[in-house]
């Protein structure tokens, strides 16, 4: 039994001690575009599901968290089951972030709701 409890524990710890750290609806979820409002994504954090999807809705996939640095300021994600790389959050403020996908390195900014 005592076997069962360890690795139940050894999966779901790093889920717990991510989840800890910070909350993802207030750090991650919105839309997400560059100053000219041209690149843009959005970060749905919704009953513990986050997912990210393109504005059109043509591209859309699940997020896993995979670090939060709280004292740099930097979430890392990777999009589930797709080639893309780690991305990174560089948080400057709550509606605003460093955003690097591997790729380049921009700011983004919060989009108000409408």
């Amino acid at each position: 039994m005592k076997i069962y409890l360890i690795i139940l524990f050894s999966f779901f710890s790093p889920l717990y001690i991510v989840a800890q750290n910070f909350n993802v609806e207030e750090f991650l979820n919105g839309q997400w575009c560059d100053k000219e409002k041209i690149d843009c994504f959005n970060i749905i954090a919704e009953d513990g599901l986050v997912i990210y999807e393109t504005p059109t809705g043509d591209f859309r996939s699940g997020v896993e968290i995979i670090n939060y640095d709280k004292k740099k300021g930097i979430i890392t994600w990777e999009l589930i089951k797709t080639s893309r790389k780690t991305n990174t959050f560089r948080i400057i403020s709550k509606n605003k972030v460093e955003f690097d996908n591997a790729n380049r390195r921009s700011t983004l900014y919060r989009q108000k709701k409408k």
